[in-house]
């Protein structure tokens, strides 16, 4: 199944929408940062501001 392209970003009204979005998106920003500490053997740090929940912070340490 492909994705439909996006042409332009606009802002979700519905809240259900929004926030399952929001979930979706964080858990792949997360995911792409532990993709690359991994790859590179950095450290990766990532500090998330969203209106459902507190900050979220995220870091992940260089593996052996």
């Amino acid at each position: 199944m492909t994705r439909k392209k996006l042409n332009q970003l606009t802002y979700i009204v519905s809240d259900a929408k929004r926030k399952a979005t929001y979930k979706k998106r964080k858990a792949s920003l997360i995911k792409k940062i532990d993709q690359i500490s991994t790859l590179c053997g950095i450290e990766a740090c990532a500090i998330i501001y969203g209106p459902i929940s507190f900050s979220h912070k995220f870091g992940h340490p260089i593996r052996s």
